[in-house]
């Protein structure tokens, strides 16, 4: 109970020094400028709040396309600028974000509470200093080098109410006009699975636990087809006597609401796991001494057929005491392309038509109610001379209940200042992380 209490006291928090907290996306007329302020350090070194204000910064920066982007120096150095010198409320942040232009201030604490590692972010609107989103994460298993994946999913959830926000939804909900975005790999759905509990068990000085990896084709597969989950087991030792792991790996799936399981193996386990060696010992960051330890692992699969596209939840527990419970991300495809052309003045085209707006078409059914469908429209810029692209995307998410005919519009103008680097242009449809379809390339 003790870690989604935690979790339910930081977002409070977040939304207490914010004032009111709005749930949800923000407000359709809110423009995406960001300012970032400085980290928060929690029981860290002000350093390691320095490096994650710059990731939090990089993150915000590929959001904040459609108005000012401030970085957190300029941010302080405004309010030192003004009556406000050296105040770093969230109020005299928010007063010079605007000052500066941004429609929404980044704010955040990471570090830890007690053995806890957390992160903390929160997104707020600078008009009113209303918080439009907020989100915690943490480990109580982490060491300091996690808090960049916390922190980088926490700031995806944040930002997502400026991507929700920029969809126009006609009055059937049928036609939807999209806004473009940068950073196209963090949009092709949540591509991480949700970890609802997490934990390590010590028993007589050895430490169990679990990491589960579902079907990296979740999403593109079709009913019928097998749904494959990796448990792995990690046993360290860190006595100074060989330890005797004997006990049962359980792993149960279920529907996401489901009670009952829709499959439940049990893996017995005896394993003797020997001493480590001295000389891998070492010292801690914080000067704590580690002794040397032990690691043995070992994996275990389970598969079953595909029944609906519904997202699973997956529990997994020692002599029936919980390791590790997640939700994976829908397991089937829950919609089918029909059509994606691209479309100048009314009319279809095959080129691109440098300097001049444009529209992409995509034309799609939702055929599945058991999942929604989020539904990512990803545009690549191929590099003349060069081995990379430039990505920028736009997103919408459909209901889980709302099936039937869909057409999403991206309008877009290719910049004449592109057009000497750019080979040529195609575009992707993912859906829930699946690739479905590629058009050819546009030149």
């Amino acid at each position: 109970m003790a870690r989604p209490l935690l979790r339910c006291l930081l977002l409070t928090a977040a939304c207490a020094s914010g004032g009111l907290c709005v749930t949800g996306s923000a407000r359709a007329e809110d423009p995406g400028g960001i300012a970032v302020a400085p980290m928060t350090a929690l029981e860290v070194a002000e350093s390691t709040a320095a490096i994650l204000t710059g990731i939090a910064e990089g993150v915000a920066a590929e959001h904040a396309n459609a108005g000012r982007f401030v970085a957190h120096g300029e941010l302080l150095r405004t309010v030192d600028a003004s009556k406000d010198d050296g105040c770093r409320s969230a109020s005299c942040l928010a007063t010079a974000a605007r000052s500066l232009g941004a429609a929404h201030l980044l704010t955040g604490e990471v570090g830890r509470i007690g053995e806890v590692r957390v992160v903390t972010v929160q997104l707020t609107r600078v008009v009113d200093e209303v918080t439009v989103s907020a989100a915690s994460r943490q480990c109580e298993t982490c060491d300091e080098g996690a808090l960049p994946a916390l922190l980088d999913d926490a700031l995806y959830e944040v930002l997502s109410a400026l991507d929700r926000a920029d969809s126009e939804v006609s009055a059937d909900g049928r036609s939807i006009t999209l806004s473009l975005r940068r950073r196209a790999s963090a949009a092709h759905y949540q591509d991480r699975h949700r970890t609802l509990e997490n934990r390590a068990l010590l028993l007589d000085g050895v430490q169990l636990s679990s990491l589960t990896r579902p079907d990296e084709g979740l999403g593109c597969l079709e009913r019928g087809e097998p749904v494959v989950m990796t448990t792995t087991l990690q046993v360290i030792n860190t006595t100074d006597r060989e330890a005797a792991v004997v006990g049962e790996l359980g792993i149960e799936v279920f529907d996401e609401f489901g009670e009952d399981p829709l499959v439940a193996s049990r893996f017995p386990v005896h394993q003797a796991v020997g001493v480590a060696s001295e000389a891998e010992a070492r010292i801690a960051e914080d000067g704590s001494w580690i002794p040397p330890t032990n690691v043995w692992k070992e994996s275990v699969e389970l598969q079953l057929p595909t029944a609906s596209a519904a997202p699973m939840r997956v529990r997994v527990t020692w002599d029936q005491e919980l390791l590790e419970e997640l939700v994976t991300r829908p397991v089937a495809r829950v919609a089918r392309v029909d059509d994606l052309y691209l479309e100048r003045a009314g009319e279809r085209v095959q080129t691109l038509e440098w300097g001049q707006p444009m529209t992409v078409h995509l034309v799609l059914t939702k055929h599945e109610t058991v999942a929604a469908a989020e539904v990512t429209l990803n545009m690549r810029r191929k590099l003349r001379y060069w081995f990379d692209t430039d990505d920028t995307h736009a997103f919408h998410a459909i209901a889980a209940s709302a099936d039937g005919a869909y057409q999403l519009v991206l309008p877009f103008t290719p910049e004449l200042s592109q057009q000497d680097s750019t080979e040529s242009l195609a575009f992707e449809v993912w859906i829930n992380g699946c690739l479905q379809h590629r058009s050819s390339d546009f030149r």
